[in-house]
């Protein structure tokens, strides 16, 4: 697994740390092992809109791996995601709350996998995008609004959790989880497909290196601060990366 969150050049330049955030962990349980992995995307015009991805993030993982550890593998089902992102939603309310802010100043979009051996899963709250190849490179899911919209769904939302987009699909080889700032570049809006010369030499970097998992995270946190990335979007970007390697 490798992922990063980089602050977009707009952000750098009006002095505002990046809002984006993810993570992503490998739970055993029962002989079991998953992959759990988190993206959220603050929005730019919330004042603790960072706060409330951390949040977000943070609280889907306890939630997923909770899952995990109750049910184990056998167990997986779709409802392990919806209850993830209401947990998500509650813990950014009470983060709210607890410091005197109204819950809109915390608005995060959340993307959400889960992923098997034999099943991939999926839950998505707005823009951003989820995309794995399994015989195929495709978009398990689409950003809810179009390329150049500026205006999503968030997480705190009154109608969030009637909202969510939640996926059920078989094995995958490979899987990444986007924030908006990256869909120019790795989605064709006019095929709703994702553009593999985007994704094919991340993925195959990712299955060949050998290098630990903070090397690549830098690797790929240099690559979205570069300037060939920086030319094509100004906005937050995170990437969030899973493979599957055969020993």
């Amino acid at each position: 697994m490798v992922g990063a969150s980089v602050a977009g050049t707009s952000h750098v330049a009006v002095g505002q740390a990046c809002q984006d955030d993810h993570a992503a962990e490998i739970v055993s349980a029962g002989g079991d092992t998953v992959a759990l992995l988190a993206v959220a995307d603050g929005a730019g015009s919330a004042a603790a809109s960072r706060f409330g991805a951390r949040t977000a993030v943070d609280a889907a993982l306890r939630a997923l791996r909770a899952a995990f550890e109750r049910d184990g593998r056998a167990g997986l089902c779709t409802d392990w995601l919806r209850d993830a992102v209401a947990d998500a939603r509650a813990s950014v309310y009470q983060a709210a709350d607890q410091y005197g802010h109204v819950p809109q100043e915390y608005s995060c979009t959340l993307l959400l996998a889960v992923v098997a051996p034999q099943r991939t899963l999926a839950a998505h709250v707005g823009d951003g995008a989820i995309v794995v190849e399994d015989d195929a490179l495709r978009v398990l899911s689409f950003p809810e609004q179009g390329e150049y919209a500026n205006v999503t769904r968030f997480l705190v939302d009154s109608d969030a959790l009637d909202a969510v987009r939640v996926c059920d699909h078989g094995p995958v080889r490979r899987i990444a989880l986007l924030t908006d700032g990256l869909q120019a570049l790795a989605l064709d809006y006019a095929t709703a497909t994702a553009f593999s010369p985007f994704f094919d030499p991340i993925f195959s970097h990712v299955e060949r290196t050998n290098d630990a998992r903070e090397e690549t995270d830098a690797q790929l946190a240099g690559w979205l601060d570069s300037p060939a990335v920086n030319e094509r979007t100004d906005d937050d970007k995170t990437l969030l990366i899973a493979v599957r390697t055969v020993a």
